[in-house]
């Protein structure tokens, strides 16, 4: 089970290499990385540059907020289910997706959202 993990960021040069080591840390090994950037200008770019290869998918224009950002996101996601995390979010254990997916096998496969997958709102 493939999980994609949405991160929105605008000027998070701080906190988001964590959440970037979080992710790439984790156990579970199907997992990719989609960080949509609303225009930074603090250095993000530059640590979204360091870190490509780490992510599945990075792109950077202003948006008109975090529901803009995570539906431009989401058209890159090829997981079977998408986690939404904050640029200052971090997963806090190497397990942490391992027992979600774990979880999530025991849902029926209508729940898994659908090939044309619905925009947030």
């Amino acid at each position: 089970m493939k999980l994609t993990v949405i991160t929105a960021v605008r000027n998070g040069a701080a906190t988001l290499a964590q959440l970037i080591d979080s992710v790439a840390g984790q156990a579970h090994r199907q997992v990719e990385l989609v960080v949509q950037d609303g225009g930074s200008t603090d250095g993000t770019l530059e640590l979204l540059e360091s870190r490509a290869a780490q992510l599945a998918h990075r792109e950077s224009a202003p948006d008109s907020g975090i529901y803009q950002a995570w539906n431009r996101a989401l058209a890159h996601a090829r997981g079977d289910w998408v986690v939404f995390l904050g640029a200052d979010d971090c997963l806090l254990a190497p397990d942490v997706l391992e027992r979600v997916a774990g979880e999530l096998r025991t849902l029926p496969d209508s729940s898994r959202l659908a090939p044309d997958r619905d925009q947030v709102s």
